[in-house]
């Protein structure tokens, strides 16, 4: 695995801004290899690779690799649902290789399926089981900038609380509060009392749940590498990569372990009283294809060089489905229903109720819940050509140099699919429309295109360290923004890298340093923003506010940070490893509405109410400047250590041991630009060790190991106000697991 930090492009592949991570398979050999893992975990999951080949003939050669992974789930399920983040994996990839003096030919096929539960957020906070009614502030939801404390002792009512305009609805006999007289506890921070989440040391990574996580994923995937000998020291290269992924995910909806009554669906058995019971699934499925074509030299000269063209195809289809299952609308065929009206069948009801047209349909099929669908599709296409030189002007001094031009172009069918089924009278009726919104401001089919570079020099002053700095440039394509009344085209997003470092080995070759200092300068950095829409002529009267949300391009922002690793040998026995990384940010000039301010300002918004048929007023916050802020969920420290303890071993377990102790650290971060304090995500830290013995012909190995040793939870991601109902959620850190490996390589 290679990781380079920066923009890269002027050596292979894809445009990169950041970086990229680079994974390098094993191809098959002239040996005969065979390879097998076990692993077995306290989680009772069970993980079993196995890999092997070699030579057909004297120039084709094979590798077939195959792995499993199974067993229980990470996070813990109370409810009546089976555990989340639950592997059921399975996997496989043949190879076949063609190699003689001058041609090097790869195929590789890969394939795998995951049939298990993947891993769901929590509810962060323990929301009012006594009160019916639902808060929220400037319609942003129950915790959109409430003081928590303060709206739990609220009535059903409307004011102002801490300066900060509110509204509440709900009654005891039709709750908007869907937690109301519920019975069961919110686990993951049943131990926090009222608080929240990041101001609680007490987290649970287990859920409460009563609709099963589903997992069915499929990928598979064609790999062609061919090396042909041109020349003496220059080789060509082509590579083609394709692969297609079907995925679908769904999870429980409302967190919440509720079931209805057996006679009656639309309401909870616990309290009997409405409540929501509802799941949501995510479908999506992306095809990729590449091609790559290189010129590589390895002259004995001062100069060499890398050049190369590079195309790329992408479809991307995304979706958001929802059902609810304690609606009492549920739906049988639709010609039977109309029948029961008196009607002749589907039609004539559609033409009866909704005055016909060809967006309505009449399903035929039974049993339906109430279910909404929200999707969007898009293909994208790049072009590229690239070069890079390096120049070893002497035994000290080495410099190098590239350039690519890229061009991207993007295509969406449809902005959005909304299906829709409801009851109307008795009768299920099925909606589905296709567009793309109105008052588009962006091109639907956008090229971008631009050249980016990089210049270097490496300097030696010994064979045991050199220095080196890097200037580079990057680049982002644009795209487009989510359909509504504002509609902008994303604006591509650049940058200028500098990096300098120091790379050697010190005190008699017993101590290995790497660091690296770097700024990162952006313009139209893309960030996702909640802004006044800047035409209100175009924003409908029943929108209850003039916000709208899109992604936005900022200019002037800054990524600066250091770093540096290394390793220190003890002694014969004992030796120290780790690294610490420091990273600072500042937005350019930027506005937005941020969820959950706490000292929010209010403006006054009015439009037509759908139950009263009247206009109404309303508050929504305005939104306020952020410049200077950090990026969101970036942490300004990380860090690392290693001890290693080695030994030989003699006698029937002659071979080696090694004991290793690993602890690492994330430092605070905020989940929004605003930065608030009150949202801070608190850092954590985990230890982990390991005790690995290994033959001394290295055929055998085992590996006993804990993760997260202190069973320390920490908080990952935090949404101070989410769209579940506006309440906190997050992902935590993975409980304490117990694990063994044991590996067999034999030789042939």
């Amino acid at each position: 695995m290679e990781v380079a930090r920066g923009p890269q492009g002027t050596l292979n592949g894809r445009n990169s801004i950041a970086g990229a991570i680079s994974y390098v398979t094993k191809r098959p050999t002239d040996d005969w290899d065979t390879d097998l893992l076990l692993e077995l975990t306290d989680q009772t999951t069970q993980r079993l690779n196995v890999a092997f080949g070699g030579p057909i003939t004297d120039e084709f050669l094979f590798r077939i690799t195959l792995g499993s992974h199974t067993g229980d789930g990470a996070q813990k399920n109370i409810g009546h649902a089976d555990d989340y983040d639950r592997p059921d994996v399975l996997r496989y990839s043949p190879q076949l290789r063609f190699k003689n003096d001058a041609l090097d030919i790869n195929l590789r096929y890969a394939y795998s399926e995951d049939t298990g539960a993947p891993r769901t957020n929590l509810l962060l906070w323990d929301p009012p089981r006594n009160q019916p009614w639902s808060c929220s502030s400037g319609g942003y939801g129950v915790y959109g900038g409430l003081p928590v404390d303060a709206f739990l002792n609220t009535g059903g009512q409307s004011g102002v609380l801490g300066g900060v305009p509110y509204t509440c609805s709900g009654t005891a006999d039709e709750p908007e509060n869907i937690w109301y007289l519920h019975s069961e506890p919110a686990p993951a921070v049943e131990d926090c009392g009222r608080r929240i989440a990041n101001e609680c040391g007490d987290l649970k990574n287990i859920v409460n749940l009563n609709r099963p996580g589903i997992s069915d994923t499929s990928r598979e995937s064609y790999t062609l590498n061919m090396d042909f000998k041109l020349s003496e020291g220059l080789l060509v290269r082509y590579t083609f990569g394709d692969s297609a992924t079907d995925q679908y995910t769904s999870r429980d909806g409302d967190f919440t372990n509720r079931i209805g009554m057996p006679n009656d669906i639309t309401r909870a058995l616990d309290g009997g009283v409405p409540y929501d019971d509802s799941r949501r699934a995510s479908p999506y499925n992306t095809t990729q294809s590449s091609h790559e074509l290189q010129v590589i030299s390895d002259l004995d000269g001062q100069v060499n060089f890398i050049a190369g063209v590079f195309t790329y195809e992408n479809y991307t289809y995304w979706g958001q489905l929802g059902e609810d299952f304690s609606n009492p609308l549920r739906f049988s065929n639709s010609d039977a229903q109309a029948q029961l009206l008196g009607l002749s069948g589907c039609e004539e009801m559609i033409q009866l109720f909704l005055g016909g047209g060809e967006e309505w349909s009449c399903p035929a099929d039974e049993d339906h819940t109430q279910a909404f669908l929200f999707a969007t599709d898009a293909n994208s296409s790049t072009r590229a050509a690239f070069g890079n030189v390096d120049f070893q002007y002497n035994d000290q001094w080495s410099f190098s140099a590239g350039l690519r031009w890229t061009e991207d172009e993007k295509e969406r069918d449809d902005d959005f699919t909304y299906v829709a089924r409801w009851n109307i009278s008795d009768v299920m009726v099925e909606y589905t429309a296709s567009t793309k919104g109105e008052n588009l401001l962006s091109d639907q089919t956008p090229t971008w295109d631009a050249l980016i570079w990089n210049v270097a020099a490496e300097f030696r002053p010994s064979d045991r360290y050199m220095y080196y700095g890097r200037i580079s440039t990057g680049y982002r394509a644009g795209g487009f923004n989510a359909a509504s009344s504002f509609n902008p085209e994303i604006l591509e997003e650049t940058l200028i890298n500098y990096e300098v470092g120091v790379k050697g080995l010190f005190m008699d070759g017993r101590l290995m340093v790497s660091s690296a200092a770097f700024i990162q300068s952006y313009d139209d950095y893309q960030i996702n923003a909640i802004q006044i829409h800047p035409n209100l002529n175009q924003v409908e009267i029943y929108e209850t506010t003039p916000l709208v949300e899109f992604t936005d391009n900022i200019p002037d922002t800054e990524i600066w940070g250091a770093e540096i690793e290394g390793t220190y040998t003890i002694n014969q026995n004992w030796s120290l490893s780790g690294f610490y990384a420091y990273q600072g940010s500042e937005i350019g000039p930027f506005s937005s509405v941020i969820f959950g301010d706490p000292s929010p300002r209010y403006g006054e918004w009015e439009y037509l109410d759908f139950e009263t048929g009247e206009m109404a007023t309303g508050p929504y916050p305005i939104p306020k400047e952020h410049t200077g802020g950090k990026l969101p969920m970036q942490p300004e420290h990380k860090m690392a250590a290693t001890v290693v303890y080695e030994r030989p071993m003699t006698g029937a377990l002659e071979g080696s041991l090694s004991v290793l102790g690993t602890w690492s650290y994330s430092s605070e971060k905020f989940p929004y630009v605003q930065n608030v304090e009150s949202q801070k995500i608190p850092g954590y830290s985990r230890t982990d060790i390991r005790a690995i013995w290994e033959s001394s012909d290295r055929k055998w190995s085992a590996a006993l190991y804990v993760q997260n040793l202190f069973d320390r939870i920490g908080l990952v991601e935090f949404v101070p106000v989410s769209t579940n109902n506006g309440l906190p959620m997050g992902t935590l850190t993975e409980p304490r697991q117990l694990g063994v490996q044991v590996r067999w390589r034999p030789s042939f």
